[in-house]
């Protein structure tokens, strides 16, 4: 056996390992491994929303919520609130990462949102969609971040107040 099927097997284990304690979590799992994507700039996005949100006093429950039809970047409670966080990240200044949230990536979102809230019981709790939009062009730098409450809602069940303008 040669080095790369080791770590592919050894990959493969802890793959497995995560997916196993991730699914005895309350409120959700992720697809990630614990060093995946550490150093993409999506990911280093949601880690800044994630620390964003928490300063104003939101729990974050889950980061990386994913089912086979996509992911849910951040959920988190505003106070009895249910909030599904999209995080759009990009590098230029001047940029609206948020622009790229459109019908069809809303309409995701809501699928996911339904699934999530429907596992776990709580489609009666109230909720809503935001987007956070994070520019990052200096590494060394912090990021500038936009938040847009109540970015989009779920018509059918009119889980927030549609705010943002495209």
């Amino acid at each position: 056996m040669n080095l790369s099927t080791s770590i592919r097997r050894w990959l493969a284990t802890l793959r497995e390992c995560c997916a196993v304690v991730a699914e005895q979590l309350p409120w959700g799992r992720s697809k990630r491994t614990p060093s995946a994507k550490k150093s993409s700039l999506g990911y280093r996005g949601e880690l800044a929303a994630a620390a964003y949100l928490e300063r104003l006093g939101y729990r974050i429950v889950c980061h990386g919520y994913a089912t086979s039809d996509g992911e849910l970047d951040l959920i988190a409670l505003d106070g009895e609130v249910v909030v599904y966080v999209e995080v759009k990240t990009l590098q230029r200044p001047g940029s609206r990462p948020e622009a790229a949230v459109h019908r069809n990536k809303r309409r995701q979102l809501i699928k996911l949102a339904r699934a999530f809230a429907a596992s776990r019981g709580l489609l009666h709790q109230r909720s809503r969609f935001d987007v956070v939009a994070v520019i990052w062009p200096d590494p060394n730098q912090p990021p500038e971040i936009r938040h847009h409450l109540h970015a989009f809602r779920d018509d059918q069940h009119q889980r927030g107040v549609y705010r943002w303008d495209h």
